[in-house]
């Protein structure tokens, strides 16, 4: 009505540009699906490497009730070792600068996050939300700073989704996506590549599809729409655990190729500049335990993913 404060509450959408933000968009309920309901951020809009860009209205226009999903980061894990000021200022300050705001403004938080905040050794079991972390690397570091700054400034109204392995495959085409993913990745150098593609096989985690993983924050959406509680911290990947070499197979074997032509290797074959987790399968026990849909086998997964494209390799 005229002259009415009263506002329905918006799901705002930041770091738009990337796969997670765009999986989102496919997977939007219908009842979001309407002007107004959802807004999209791309860096030019919300600035990750100004953390002032979260001291104001100008940015970021917040009101009781909204939501935000906090899908930007730096996630470039190698480039970080030699700029850790870049990656604590996108993944640490400004996501603690936005906390801040979201709780000044009544908003509640969904930031995203990565298994990188724990160590990557083998506990002998997946890792729950309460294990210790200790990252070693500084895009783990800076992720972990990220979270911990959430907490703090935002502790009632904010929500942390850590996932891991994540991919989309060929429809990141159709999304205008540049850059390449693992299953595209593997994809393209089946083609190219006339003698067997190495991938490491000693480190282990769950692939987790973007789209079954953005189903699931609508569902945590929809809760926190409802004023449902929910843990500060859960874990949603796709269920199972594999190797990168053992995932690589089968992307090649469901695509048509011939899975002879993957061979494994050791990390010792493939040295990064930052260290790869050697453990990154993270339990779904918090996810299933706040009643949300757990989300399925990744071997599904990437099944329904390789037909969203060509997908035949020669």
């Amino acid at each position: 009505m005229p002259g009415s404060t009263l506002m329905t509450p918006r799901v705002h959408i930041l770091g738009a540009g990337g796969q997670l933000a765009h999986a989102l968009v496919s997977t939007m309920p219908d009842i979001y699906d309407k002007p107004g309901r959802v807004a999209l951020y791309q860096r030019k809009d919300c600035d990750f490497t100004d953390p002032r860009s979260f001291e104001n209205d100008t940015s970021l226009a917040l009101h009781p009730g909204d939501i935000v999903i906090n899908c930007a980061a730096y996630t470039d894990v190698d480039r970080a070792e030699d700029d850790p000021e870049g990656a604590n200022q996108v993944n640490a300050q400004a996501p603690a600068a936005l906390a801040r705001l979201c709780k000044k403004r009544g908003a509640q938080l969904i930031h995203m996050s990565t298994d990188y905040v724990f160590s990557g050794k083998d506990i002998g079991r997946p890792l729950e939300t309460f294990d210790s972390t200790g990252a070693t690397t500084v895009y783990g570091a800076s992720k972990a700073a990220g979270e911990a700054a959430v907490l703090e400034e935002c502790p009632n109204n904010s929500v942390i989704i850590r996932t891991a392995w994540l991919f989309t495959g060929p429809l990141r085409d159709s999304w205008g996506l540049r850059s390449n993913d693992f299953v595209t990745t593997i994809q393209k150098l089946y083609q190219v590549k006339k003698k067997p593609i190495q991938v490491v096989d000693d480190q282990f985690g769950s692939p987790t599809y973007s789209m079954d993983l953005a189903r699931g924050i609508w569902e945590v959406v929809g809760r926190l729409m409802q004023s449902e509680e929910l843990p500060q911290i859960l874990h949603a990947t796709n269920a199972g655990t594999t190797t990168w070499y053992a995932f690589a197979s089968e992307i090649v074997g469901l695509s048509g190729g011939k899975r002879g032509r993957v061979m494994p290797c050791s990390s010792k074959d493939y040295p990064t500049k930052a260290e790869r987790p050697h453990w990154s399968v993270l339990s779904g026990a918090s996810w299933e335990d706040a009643g949300l849909t757990p989300l399925r086998h990744w071997k599904k997964a990437l099944a329904e993913a390789l037909t969203m494209g060509a997908n035949t390799l020669e």
